[in-house]
């Protein structure tokens, strides 16, 4: 075992059957919340081989709190924002567990702060009260989490019920400068223009929906059924008795009539556009 505190990534499952092959690390990324934390530069070995990214603190540019290299993630300090920091880098670069090495106290950390973070461990052994205590924080934070949210809610909710009270204020000061009956006047109109649009409503439903004897004893609804009849002659027509397609394409007719009603619009009826039956064009004509 190294004697450098430091993580490996842990292999799968499927890569611990001796006749898998074991997957290729890709090359490091560091997220940009730790890039702009630390000063990154190259540490220089002893070879190639040896070259590593170091990852140094503001005040101490000697020694990197965190080395990178192909295989592992080497921790120079045991402080707990390096810990966390260490397995922040391993979950950014897609790691599903750790291997790790180094300390007692540096183990225990790591798996820490790893536990919290979903990740599995390899390389320290917790205690049932730890695996208590980290389910407790893990339990805590999920906890903050949901608050914070539900804060952020209701301060986005309280925000716009402001702006609506400005909106109500500005809007009643405009009314009491145009004259003392100008609210009133305001609100009546509104209601007026709410019981339109309900009668619109029921008017339109009650042609698509009522009985025929409804129907015709609404005055309201002569010029829609007047159109409908049109319709229907005109689809007779055209169709030469197939029902089945006059049947469909009235359905149509008569929920675009309903669409009209609905909209506060009456209907009216016009003469249909002749159709112009087109001559089959002959084959000896086209080859000509």
């Amino acid at each position: 075992m190294s004697e450098e505190n430091s993580i490996a990534q842990a292999p799968r499952a499927a890569e611990r059957d001796a006749s898998q092959e074991p997957a290729t690390q890709a090359a490091f990324s560091i997220p940009d919340n730790l890039a702009k934390r630390y000063e990154i530069r190259a540490v220089e070995g002893r070879s190639e081989a040896e070259r590593r990214v170091g990852m140094f603190t503001p005040g101490n540019a000697q020694t990197p709190a965190l080395e990178i290299s192909n295989e592992r993630i080497v921790a120079n300090r045991d402080d707990r924002e390096t810990v966390e920091n260490l397995v922040k880098l391993a979950q950014h670069n897609g790691w599903e567990g750790i291997s790790v090495d180094g300390s007692p106290d540096f183990r225990k950390a790591v798996w820490q702060a790893a536990a919290r973070s979903g990740l599995e461990v390899n390389g320290y052994e917790p205690s049932f009260a730890e695996r208590e205590a980290v389910e407790r924080q893990r339990r805590e934070e999920a906890e903050r989490e949901r608050k914070d949210a539900e804060r952020l809610r209701k301060d986005d909710m309280a925000e716009k019920d402001g702006e609506a009270e400005k909106l109500v204020e500005a809007a009643e000061i405009a009314i009491e400068a145009a004259g003392p009956n100008a609210l009133s006047e305001f609100l009546a109109s509104k209601d007026r223009t709410r019981a339109a649009e309900r009668e619109s409503e029921k008017l339109a439903d009650l042609f698509l929906a009522g009985t025929q004897e409804q129907r015709q004893a609404e005055p309201r609804l002569a010029n829609a059924l007047e159109a409908e009849a049109e319709m229907r002659r005109h689809l007779e027509a055209a169709f030469e008795g197939d029902g089945q397609r006059i049947e469909a394409v009235s359905q149509e007719g008569r929920q675009m009539i309903s669409d009209v009603l609905r909209r506060g619009l009456d209907v009216s009826v016009r003469e249909p556009t002749p159709v112009r039956q087109i001559e089959p064009v002959q084959t000896n004509q086209m080859e000509r």
